[in-house]
């Protein structure tokens, strides 16, 4: 789709159902593989419309860390569900995946593009430090920018909803799994806009004993306070840590002092974090 059709589409419509090509990975062999919904955002819409993938480059991170036996994934602020279609497709000793959206939008096409995947379950809330609602903050122009952290939308166009929130606990985290994850090592991936170091920090060790990987994105902006001791132990319980500061750059070996200064600046750069038992490359 050239920037013409992919600019009209957005004119015209709220969402659009996606044709893929055959070699496109986020194409299943499954019943309506071949199409994957979208809301027609001026982000993640145009992305996926010109390149049919969503970041997938770095999905190779999974094959490397997570090769032998069967593993389960997290995703935290699963968005519309593109990271888990791909890995679930791809991936085939990722067997099944937990996936947790609070905006209403976003879950309706969520549930769509995992619908022909039975070992894919939605949850439509937020996992935060309390249960309740939160004012859910979600940016009108880039699809991938909704957080309950007003600073991710500081100087943007935006709007505010009420959005489902459950505290999170490896308890919580289990029953949402349930016999899906039973025997299997973990992924765990959040995208949350700031507010992942706060999430980690409320998980005990022996939860993240069970993860192989983890990946998040550390957005440098002001975010609420959590335990930084406690993240520091999430951090030193990984073999390695890596940072990606662009995109297909290459992953830079840190450490867990130097990661938590990075997260700590409030200049709006962004990098992903990578957490890993074995080394990446």
């Amino acid at each position: 789709m050239n920037n013409d059709q992919i600019q009209m589409l957005r004119t015209k419509c709220a969402s659009v159902q996606l044709l893929l090509s055959e070699s496109s990975p986020l194409n299943g062999s499954f019943e309506g593989g071949s199409e994957v919904s979208l809301r027609t955002d001026g982000s993640i819409f145009p992305h996926v419309a010109k390149h049919e993938e969503w970041n997938f480059g770095e999905t190779r991170f999974i094959q490397q860390a997570c090769v032998e036996g069967e593993y389960h994934l997290i995703d935290v602020g699963a968005n519309v569900g593109l990271y888990s279609r791909q890995a679930l497709i791809n991936y085939p000793n990722i067997k099944s995946a937990s996936c947790f959206e609070p905006s209403p939008d976003n879950v309706e096409h969520l549930k769509r593009n995992l619908k022909a995947i039975p070992a894919a379950s939605v949850f439509d809330f937020a996992l935060g430090t309390s249960d309740g609602e939160l004012t859910f903050y979600i940016d009108e122009i880039n699809g991938g920018n909704f957080s309950f952290n007003e600073n991710a939308v500081t100087g943007r166009k935006h709007h505010v909803i009420k959005a489902p929130v459950r505290r999170i606990t490896e308890k919580l985290l289990d029953e949402c799994m349930g016999q899906l994850a039973t025997d299997r090592r973990l992924i765990w991936k959040s995208d949350t806009q700031g507010l992942d170091e706060v999430l980690m920090s409320e998980l005990p060790l022996r939860f993240w004993q069970r993860v192989d990987l983890a990946v998040f994105e550390g957005w440098r902006i002001p975010k609420p306070t959590f335990d930084t001791n406690a993240f520091r132990a999430v951090l030193d319980s990984f073999d390695h840590i890596y940072l990606i500061r662009n995109r297909g750059k290459g992953l830079e070996p840190i450490d867990a002092s130097s990661c938590i200064e990075y997260l700590s600046a409030t200049d709006r750069k962004w990098g992903d974090i990578y957490m890993s038992r074995r080394e990446l490359h």
